[in-house]
């Protein structure tokens, strides 16, 4: 796949970094070195691009390898039916071909360009490839898996609370399968970015690493690194149920009638009664006297008539 972005790699390249031809091998690394600091990335979106077609790639073999269930399941009863009956039982002879197809359609999942991107880019002393790595080591290839957990020992004790972001809902998945990796070393690395990066997802196997037995001294360190771990997660999975509840409606079953009422509606009650205290005595609105003055020429006009 040829690449119309400068700053990408495409996979012939990729692909010439173990080439048997020297000079291919070298043209590869040459062309990673021009990036600078655009190699990190470029090997990243190759990786990512990638992973795409692995996804894509197991989804199909996984549905071969069901069909090629049936056909064995379906080869085998016939096999026995043959034998039973008629005494036949070269149905079984080309067992060895049947175990071919299964490894055909199981294997070829990881690209050499896949692998050598991820091989190359362990080279680089870059936080931005955790992520990335997590996903690689899961990947059913041994090279893949010890390169990723040699890198990930280096890089994970760097981590800070603030680089939760360069790892997806997926790596972080990943975390917690690698927390069953029997290296002590690679887990002790994961346990202690855990502190920094982990979730309510790790709880419960950070729990179960925290009360194992110890058999030996790397088991009784990595026990020991999960119970300092666990009050950190248990107060991340604290602060995730008290968010859940702040967002939840404070009056989930409130009606519509409860929440709309019509601009113009007006209550029967009266309006005067609706903040009259209970046992109040009514109110009388007091009596207005109007006194009424009269001019000194009205007054003179009186006083003659009297």
């Amino acid at each position: 796949m040829k690449s119309k972005n400068p700053h990408e790699l495409d996979d012939n390249t990729l692909a010439k970094l173990t080439s048997k031809k020297a000079e291919e091998r070298i043209e590869a690394e040459l062309k990673i070195a021009e990036l600078g600091n655009n190699a990190v990335p470029a090997l990243l979106a190759a990786i990512e691009r990638e992973a795409q077609t692995y996804k894509r790639s197991r989804r199909f073999y996984g549905g071969l390898s069901a069909i090629m269930g049936t056909v064995f399941a379906l080869y085998i009863i016939v096999g026995l039916a043959k034998g039973f009956l008629h005494g036949n039982w070269e149905g079984f002879s080309d067992w060895s071909n049947m175990f071919l197809l299964f490894g055909v359609t199981g294997g070829g999942l990881v690209t050499q360009s896949h692998k050598n991107a991820v091989i190359k880019l362990v080279e680089f002393d870059d936080i931005r490839i955790v992520g990335p790595l997590f996903e690689a080591r899961e990947k059913n290839e041994s090279t893949l898996r010890y390169a990723s957990e040699a890198a990930l020992i280096r890089l994970l004790p760097r981590l800070k609370a603030s680089d939760r972001h360069l790892l997806n809902t997926e790596q972080l998945a990943c975390v917690n399968s690698a927390l069953k990796s029997k290296n002590s070393e690679f887990v002790v690395a994961v346990l202690k970015a855990l502190e920094q990066i982990g979730d309510d997802t790790h709880l419960e196997t950070v729990e179960r690493l925290a009360t194992q037995e110890a058999k030996n001294p790397f088991d009784e360190k990595v026990r020991d690194c999960a119970i300092v771990c666990l009050p950190y997660l248990r107060q991340r999975a604290e602060n995730a149920v008290m968010a859940k509840t702040l967002l939840r409606a404070s009056a989930p079953d409130a009606s519509p009638e409860m929440l709309l009422r019509p601009a113009d509606f007006i209550p029967d009650e009266n309006p005067n009664e609706l903040l009259r205290p209970e046992n109040a005595e009514p109110i009388t609105a007091p009596t207005l006297s109007v006194v009424t003055q009269a001019s000194p020429e009205n007054q003179s006009v009186q006083n003659l008539l009297e």
